[in-house]
């Protein structure tokens, strides 16, 4: 295995869930035909399908160590591939990408090591009555935020926990002691 992950390495490791995939659901049902795997141009995701059946990937897992995450995303975009991309994340989507993802675990240090190389320019925080949330990496700041008022018509939640402000910071810079960062813990 590689030090870093490399084109080559995308490669091989979409062979190898690709495989994988097709013995746990014959490739006969899935909805569509996976074709080839390349880069992606946006850098919102860590992978997206294409109707033609390619994968794409966020150029930042290049260069870092980000294996269990790399195929964690090949195999969710495969999922895609055997529901169909209309069915997005519902039940059947959960229950195949659980399915390839057997017993895969994906340290949070690699979620962040490709996030770190997105080219991130800021962090969302935001702010309930006694926590603080890490919602992600942005590449820019939206007016939805800038001017979020709580007490207006839409007023937003996360988990159900009200959020009462959000604010930018600057994505390398160290977050505010006790800032809750992995989110799907919650």
């Amino acid at each position: 295995m590689e030090n870093t992950i490399s084109i080559l390495t995308i490669e091989n490791a979409f062979k190898d869930c690709f495989e994988k995939a097709a013995n746990i659901i014959n490739i006969r049902s899935w909805k569509i035909q996976p074709t080839t795997i390349g880069l992606d141009t946006h850098k919102s995701s860590y992978g997206r399908v294409l109707k033609s059946g390619e994968i794409l990937i966020n150029p930042a897992f290049i260069g870092t160590k980000a294996f269990n995450k790399l195929t964690a995303t090949i195999n969710h975009e495969l999922a895609h591939l055997v529901v169909g991309l209309d069915e997005n994340h519902n039940k059947s989507f959960k229950r195949v990408e659980s399915h390839f993802n057997d017993g895969l675990i994906v340290p949070i240090l690699e979620h962040e090591m490709v996030k770190v190389e997105n080219g991130y320019k800021h962090r969302l925080l935001g702010f309930s009555q006694d926590k603080t949330y890490c919602l992600g990496g942005v590449f820019k700041r939206t007016k939805k935020y800038l001017d979020y008022d709580p007490q207006g018509k839409r007023k937003m939640f996360f988990k159900k926990d009200k959020l009462l402000r959000f604010e930018y910071v600057d994505y390398k810079a160290p977050l505010p002691t006790g800032t809750l960062t992995d989110l799907n813990a919650f």
